[in-house]
């Protein structure tokens, strides 16, 4: 029998006494050892593993430089968080994972929640989408401005992109193909940054609108929701605070947690990591979201 594939969890400085970076090793190291990795103790080095075959490492708070040198090791990487700014960075790293055929993944595991998987699907079913809407909605006192366009804004709009490129026929990866215009306000209720823009008509089908939405508010919950319309239905998904899918108002029931706590299944990280370890064995790239994070930083610089 196949020796399971080693995982390693690593919170790197200065993000090791964050309470949040520690829970987010905790839910990283459960779930992998739910879908068969082999969880090894924190690696000081990528070389004090280097005769490993099947090896990955789950980067929470590094930057550019440390993801690099864990790639050039032929360690398997997911990076958690937004650990560049500079989107030339990214490229370099997404480009050098590719070239040493080493798989690696955006840690931002609602890329592969169900209800995210389950609403594109159900969307691609509804005929020629014409528009679509993605939400983010912060408490006010938990993110600052700055926090809230450096933290939230990223990972809303690589979901955005993502849709773009799995629903819409002209690919959301080069800009000669669609476009996207920033516009920012602070208002008395909280700050709100808006992302639109439009895919033009391609082989018959009609231009689509693509709005995107990111806001604090005076509440205590953090909402995220998306919502797909053609001109013969709507698929409408609660991304967060609880997952839920509905087609034209009725609900439609998403896959039981196989696993618990469930909330590893349903925000994406038993997916992601399973994902992960297909692409060890395989030496393949899984699909990933590093160039989707280039270009949204690039589009919020705009």
């Amino acid at each position: 029998m196949d020796s399971p594939p080693l995982l390693v969890v690593k919170v790197c400085e200065p993000a090791a006494s964050l309470p949040l970076s520690i829970a987010r090793a905790q839910a990283y190291a459960a779930a992998g050892a739910l879908v068969g990795w082999r969880l090894l103790p924190d690696v000081a080095e990528p070389s004090d593993a280097a005769q490993m075959a099947e090896r990955a490492v789950v980067l929470i708070g590094a930057d550019s430089s440390q993801i690099l040198q864990w790639i050039n090791a032929k360690w398997a990487v997911i990076a958690d968080g937004i650990w560049s700014e500079d989107p030339a960075q990214i490229t370099q790293v997404v480009d050098l994972s590719r070239r040493v055929a080493v798989p690696f993944l955006q840690g931002d595991e609602l890329l592969h929640a169900p209800v995210l998987a389950g609403a594109i699907t159900e969307a691609s079913e509804i005929g020629p989408i014409t528009s679509g809407e993605i939400r983010g909605v912060h408490p006010r006192d938990a993110v600052s401005d700055q926090e809230l366009l450096g933290l939230h804004a990223p990972s809303l709009l690589m979901r955005a992109l993502l849709c773009l490129n799995l629903l819409w026929p002209a690919p959301a990866s080069t800009s000669t193909d669609w476009t996207l215009r920033k516009s920012g306000m602070a208002m008395s209720e909280g700050t709100r940054v808006e992302v639109r823009g439009s895919v033009p008509a391609i082989g018959g089908a009609p231009s689509a609108k693509i709005d995107v939405s990111i806001s604090t508010h005076r509440g205590r919950s953090v909402i995220q929701d998306l919502q797909f319309s053609s001109t013969t239905g709507v698929v409408r998904a609660e991304v967060m605070p609880i997952p839920a899918l509905e087609v034209n108002g009725s609900p439609v029931t998403l896959p039981e947690a196989a696993h618990s706590p469930a909330q590893l299944e349903m925000f994406g990280m038993i997916p992601m990591l399973q994902l992960m370890r297909r692409a060890v064995h395989e030496r393949t790239q899984p699909l990933t979201s590093p160039s989707l994070l280039a270009t949204a930083l690039q589009i919020l610089r705009a």
